[in-house]
């Protein structure tokens, strides 16, 4: 079965391109490294992560950390899956799933890191932003 080397997505034979990455499908996917393998530099080398975005896209999230580590700033994304309502009763419900994804950076990196997002996000960073650098000021 071929898989998207991107996603980890296994299609049905004949599938040449997964429709979601718009990559070409592999026939077995790549191990993954094991811990001794992986750069020096993780996620764990740094303690206080911020966030500095809340988006409606896990997609735009993962483009935004991609755009922030090609400046060198490490970034996470988490993505929550899900949406809690309330039912009609008053209790909490699980909704449908929903695609959103909050952006994270180590606190040393914050004011790079907002100032590049500000960049690359234009008009829609001040309605997804969760922290500002002015506000950091005070």
């Amino acid at each position: 079965m071929p898989f998207c080397p991107r996603c980890g997505f296994e299609y049905e034979i004949g599938v040449g391109t997964c429709p979601d990455c718009d990559v070409k499908l592999v026939g077995k996917l790549p191990d993954l490294p094991r811990d001794e393998d992986k750069d020096e530099t993780s996620e764990s080398e740094y303690e206080n992560w911020i966030p500095i975005v809340h988006l409606n896209s896990s997609q735009i999230g993962e483009m935004l950390c991609e755009g922030l580590e090609a400046k060198d700033i490490p970034a996470v994304v988490q993505e929550s899956g899900r949406f809690l309502g309330r039912a009609a009763g008053g209790g909490i419900t699980a909704s449908s799933p929903i695609d959103d994804a909050v952006v994270l950076v180590p606190e040393e990196f914050l004011e790079d890191a907002i100032e590049e997002a500000r960049i690359m996000l234009g008009d829609e960073w001040d309605k997804w932003k969760l922290v500002d650098i002015d506000d950091q000021e005070k």
